[in-house]
């Protein structure tokens, strides 16, 4: 279960070369790399299989009692400690020469014991984009029925409503393992009035439920949050702690995933038997009957990959890791970006959680030079098609990246999708 690009790899285990695995060795039917969001989802899932065996493979340990991870206002807090991988890229030509650190969780949960709770679906223009360039079902009437069933949703109490929490009943759970709501404490004063007001003069107004598929406008979105008990709620709390009694369910914690191990055969596919892990007590090998999963992040997956021999030859061979299976595309491509904070002082001391934020369209940030951007845009993308080509040495196809392209740049002028987020934090004296 890799991503859509990396389907072509054969990681299913055939009962053949299952066969070959016994004794005191570890083995279980699926090896899940990586216990963050993903890798806890599906591990929930397919453990509610009685007649299967499931390891996930994590490098961190449990964050439950962790107040960097729990304090609802605790955003940043867990920056920097232990269970933040902190990834430094390489010095950024456009900004200022300098490296950025990409956040990432090292803990059961994932980044989702780290990030700032913010509950938000995609514009339903951009997931029915999935299916229409081939991913047949993964629409957005065809999601919405899984968004909904994931949901634990907690109804705005009249406090939370007064200070603009509100929803659509429809486009919501209420039974689902994840809770989702309001914190108790929205920020108090007239922030939100105000802001609603100033984005309104300058029109952008106010959006009633972001979830709903349609996302530009103000809004004040909910988190992923406990709102009873005052807790962040993490990918663990909503996934594995309520199922961890579960017999056919285990969490390798504290273990960092080294590689895949391939299967010895005559016919030339690359199939993964197991997984290669290095702990306190050493390195040993952890096998799977049926399929190994990677759900280790979009930085981590790649590197395993890589590690596994299955990426670019020419990329491979300088470390001396030989190739199984050449494909190129991998590790290249990710496009991010990180935020840019702007701070004012207050003029009241504010306290509680924000949840306050803008997403706006290119109309509304560009006005009447959007025609002069589309059009300059359009003059352009070939161009970037051929940079963003080179830049990854021919691996990831000028044509491809020239089809994707297109459709970003149709989405943002016809469909209108969040072009900008902008997200509004005040406590304290600051703003």
């Amino acid at each position: 279960m890799l991503t859509p690009s990396l389907s072509l790899l054969a990681l299913a285990l055939g009962a053949a070369a299952a066969s070959s695995h016994h004794g005191s060795v570890p083995q279980y039917d699926f090896v899940i790399v990586g216990g963050g969001t993903s890798g806890l989802v599906v591990a929930n899932r397919l453990s509610e299989l009685k007649n299967v065996t499931v390891a996930v493979i994590e490098a961190g340990d449990s964050v439950f009692n962790n107040a960097n991870v729990t304090n609802v206002q605790g955003y940043s807090l867990a920056f920097g400690t232990e269970i933040d991988w902190a990834y430094e890229t390489a010095n950024q030509t456009y900004a200022g020469g300098l490296k950025q650190t990409i956040r990432a969780g090292k803990a059961i949960g994932g980044t989702s014991t780290i990030n700032g709770m913010s509950y938000t679906r995609a514009e339903d223009a951009q997931i029915d984009n999935w299916e229409r360039v081939g991913n047949k079902g993964w629409g957005w009437n065809d999601l919405l029925p899984y968004y909904k069933k994931s949901e634990d949703f907690q109804i705005p109490t009249k406090d939370q409503a007064s200070l603009g929490a509100s929803y659509t009943a429809a486009v919501h759970g209420r039974s689902g393992p994840l809770k989702v709501g309001w914190p108790k404490s929205i920020t108090n004063g007239t922030v939100f009035s105000v802001l609603n007001e100033t984005m309104s003069h300058l029109g952008v107004e106010y959006n009633p439920d972001v979830n709903s598929g349609h996302m530009i406008g103000f809004t004040d979105h909910p988190d992923t949050l406990d709102r009873e008990r005052n807790i962040r709620e993490d990918a663990a709390r909503a996934y594995y702690w309520p199922y961890e009694s579960r017999s056919n369910l285990k969490i390798i914690s504290n273990t960092q995933a080294n590689k895949i191990i391939w299967a010895n055969n005559t016919h030339g596919e690359a199939v993964a038997v197991g997984v290669e892990v290095s702990n306190a007590y050493g390195t040993q090998n952890i096998y799977a009957k049926k399929e190994v999963i990677l759900s280790a992040g979009s930085l981590r997956s790649p590197q395993l990959l890589e590690l596994s021999g299955v990426g670019n030859p020419d990329i491979l061979s300088r470390y001396n890791i030989s190739t199984k299976v050449a494909l190129p595309a991998v590790g290249e491509n990710l496009q991010d970006q990180t935020n840019n904070a702007l701070t004012w002082e207050s003029t009241e001391t504010l306290s509680g959680l924000a949840t306050f934020s803008a997403l706006v369209s290119v109309d509304q940030l560009y006005g009447k030079n959007v025609s002069a951007i589309k059009s300059q845009i359009d003059t352009d993308v070939v161009r970037y098609a051929k940079t963003l080509s080179k830049k990854s040495n021919g691996a990831v196809k000028e044509d491809h990246l020239l089809n994707v392209l297109k459709i970003q740049r149709d989405l943002i002028f016809e469909s209108l999708v969040p072009y900008a987020e902008i997200v509004f934090a005040p406590s304290g004296q600051a703003f």
